[in-house]
């Protein structure tokens, strides 16, 4: 995983400051499941096509590791509910809708490394967590027949935490730091429908969360700026049972800010990135569809770490039952990656 925490050894303990990196979840891409309300995490626009009250929920299990050598290294294993949500027409024009999801990500467990200072025979390793939680009413409305726009206004919640954990008789665990923040990510969407074989898609969204964090003793007033992400997709029908699925995020990352008690932190050594995801899907007999896919990842950092920009390959199964969709899809950086970094993610999604 793209997750990097630098400590600063003072007095023989780690505590200071927490540089914190996230990724940005993968459960939205037009080439998992483009036609629920699980979309709408991408675009609020896409909301006007349900016809009647409708449910969908997901959940991702993931792992993966990303090694920077000299047994500097980190895995991940965690298992998240990341989206539920509802749905459903007021009238002609007008659609509403609520969810929750995780938009943002990190979680990483270092190995057990020896204690150094002070000699000791027993081990310890660290453990971090950090999610961004958020809440989203969505209201779509219909301009044309086949022109549609739609805006979440995403209320955030940001929560972190970071352990040491020491292998000793007693388990003893210490955390090293926590911090809760709020904010609003804003996101503004539209679809057009050209004709029966080609849609469009795009959306954008800014935000910032603010909040406490502390670090051992310390509290620090913490506002950080979010990324600009800029989308824009197609969905061409190409029969009636295969269609393809294309999209480019643009991500901002040069305009990720964070100031620590008013005064602005250095970010390093930041680049912009443009994520590509292409995908297609069959349908065989209209209840089951085949899909498959691929995507990059690119790492923010203009620096050594630029090469461990990921290539996900993507693989998916969907049925319907009536009214009830079960998809289920799997990605990873496995087949096309780098020796550093690989990780692996396994979604589940029902719609009703």
């Amino acid at each position: 995983m793209s997750v990097i925490i630098i400590f600063l050894l003072i007095s023989q303990e780690l505590i200071g400051r927490f540089i914190q990196d996230y990724d940005i979840n993968d459960f939205p891409y037009p080439l998992i499941a483009s036609e629920n309300i699980e979309y709408a995490c991408w675009n609020p626009a896409a909301i006007s096509g349900v016809e009647t009250l409708s449910f969908a929920g997901s959940v991702v299990y993931t792992n993966g590791n990303l090694d920077l050598g000299s047994d500097f290294n980190f895995k991940t294993s965690e298992f998240l509910p990341e989206f539920l949500g509802i749905s459903f027409p007021l009238n002609k024009t007008i659609s509403l809708g609520f969810s929750f999801s995780i938009p943002y990500k990190s979680s990483y467990t270092r190995p057990w490394v020896p204690v150094l200072a002070p000699p000791t025979e027993d081990s310890s390793k660290i453990s971090s967590a950090l999610r961004f939680y958020a809440f989203n009413p969505i209201i779509s409305y219909k301009l044309k027949e086949n022109l549609t726009i739609g805006i979440n206004p995403g209320i955030l919640v940001k929560k972190y935490n970071a352990y040491l954990e020491y292998n000793s008789p007693d388990s003893s665990k210490r955390e090293l730091a926590n911090g809760k923040y709020f904010g609003i990510e804003p996101n503004l969407g539209l679809q057009y429908q050209l004709n029966k074989a080609l849609r469009f898609d795009a959306s954008i969204k800014k935000g910032f969360v603010q909040g406490k964090e502390t670090s051992t003793t310390v509290e620090y007033s913490v506002k950080e700026i979010l990324p600009l992400i800029a989308s824009i997709g197609t969905k061409i029908n190409i029969t009636p049972e295969l269609s393809i699925n294309n999209a480019i995020d643009f991500i901002h990352w040069k305009g990720k800010c964070l100031y620590v008690d008013g005064e602005k932190e250095f970010s390093g050594e930041i680049r912009n990135v443009f994520r590509i995801h292409l995908g297609g899907e069959y349908k065989i007999k209209s209840k089951y569809a085949l899909r498959l896919g691929i995507y990059n990842d690119p790492y923010k950092s203009s620096s050594s770490f630029a090469e461990r920009d990921q290539i996900f390959s993507i693989g998916g199964i969907g049925a319907e039952f009536g009214k009830l969709k079960i998809n289920v899809a799997a990605s990873s950086s496995n087949l096309i990656a780098t020796e550093e970094k690989e990780t692996n993610n396994f979604h589940l999604s029902i719609a009703y």
